[in-house]
């Protein structure tokens, strides 16, 4: 018998055309996409919550307290959540952390901007976080084929560059016509609504 080795530069083209004949694999990378919002959501706040901070609060707004609730809270929940949450379709624990971390926004859309509202809005975004993240995780692992944990995995992370790729592009914009610089507006909260 001989045996034939491919270079990467052959290997890589065939087994890309394999790929998505993987039923797994779309229905992963289908799951994957629609988790597009959550992490738009992420992004958003990444990106616009300190000038948000700024135009609301003024020059003395804390933001990098507001920013070590993220992963404070995360950092003690996302270990035991899945304590609480293995019991449950792990399906719908993705789901049910995605709307608890995407329902964050409403806080900041409906309630007039105050620490604590912003404290509350970034907890919530957080334990929802904690939900989903792991489970997450969970459900790439178990529907992943043997072998091939790493390149599905990998997939699980495209949401976010595209997060950043759709937060780049209205985010700037969206705080200048919600809530300029100057002050003008008196509802900034409509950066998170829209």
């Amino acid at each position: 018998t001989e045996i034939y080795t491919l270079s990467l530069h052959d290997a890589l083209p065939i087994y890309l055309m394999q790929l998505p004949r993987d039923p797994v694999f779309r229905r992963l990378t289908l799951f994957v996409f629609l988790s597009l919002f959550t992490r738009h959501v992420f992004q958003q706040l990444s990106s616009v919550l300190p000038l948000y901070l700024y135009r609301v609060f003024g020059s003395e707004a804390p933001v990098n307290a507001f920013y070590a609730i993220n992963p404070l809270v995360v950092s003690v929940l996302t270990p035991i959540m899945p304590l609480f949450t293995t019991s449950f379709d792990t399906f719908g624990v993705i789901i049910f952390g995605s709307a608890v971390a995407s329902s964050s926004l409403s806080i900041f859309a409906l309630f007039t901007p105050t620490y604590a509202s912003v404290s509350i809005a970034l907890v919530l975004f957080s334990i929802g976080e904690s939900i989903y993240s792991p489970a997450l995780t969970r459900y790439v692992l178990v529907l992943s084929p043997t072998g091939k944990e790493g390149q599905f995995s990998a997939l699980t992370s495209a949401p976010i560059f595209m997060g950043k790729v759709l937060v780049a592009i209205i985010s700037g914009d969206l705080l200048e016509s919600q809530c300029p610089k100057d002050g003008s507006s008196k509802n900034c909260g409509n950066v998170w609504a829209t």
